[in-house]
């Protein structure tokens, strides 16, 4: 078990406790989801990103958790249509979902010239696996071009789905998402 501010963080066997204790690095926890833009159209301005409420670059997607928050806010010098996408990406850098809303039901946003807040509740699979979710986010016009790019700005924690006296199933050995029974 693991404690933070006297409540329990963490449930779990010693080595996945060990690693969760670890990857809790107060350095690491300082970084920022815009600092990992990489590139950026010269008349869009990014004021804040946040993924899962956060706009460091690590999360924990915890057991249970049904959707994932995305918050982009900023300014445009013109007109645009736009959509996020999201690639969720295994430490091998191997893609295993992705949230591309403008890609497959043809969903684009038009912003105004000026501020915006884009906001998306993401979904999440109710199964989860524990393990570690690199993500890409990107602001496009499907098929035409790229206005924001930021790989691996984010890394999700997944703490895994557990239920009564159940154990939450890692992603290496589990694949990314549980299946039930009808």
């Amino acid at each position: 078990v693991i404690l933070k501010n006297g409540t329990v963080d963490f449930m779990g066997e010693i080595n996945s406790c060990i690693d969760r204790y670890i990857r809790v690095d107060p350095l690491s926890d300082s970084e920022q989801i815009l600092d990992k833009l990489s590139f950026l159209k010269p008349y869009l301005h990014i004021n804040m990103i946040k993924i899962n409420g956060s706009s460091k670059t690590n999360s924990v997607i915890q057991s249970h958790q049904k959707c994932l928050n995305i918050r982009i806010e900023g300014e445009t010098e013109q007109v645009i249509k736009t959509d996020v996408m999201l690639v969720f990406k295994n430490k091998d850098d191997i893609a295993l979902m992705t949230y591309a809303v403008g890609h497959y039901k043809g969903e684009i946003k038009t912003l105004p010239k000026g501020e915006f807040v884009i906001e998306e509740n993401i979904s999440l699979p109710k199964i989860l696996t524990r393990g570690r979710l690199y993500v890409d986010m990107f602001m496009h016009h499907p098929m035409i071009e790229f206005q924001m790019i930021a790989p691996k700005c984010c890394i999700l924690e997944c703490d895994g789905y557990q239920e009564d006296y159940g154990f939450a199933l890692n992603q290496h050995d589990s694949g990314l998402i549980g299946l039930e029974h009808e």
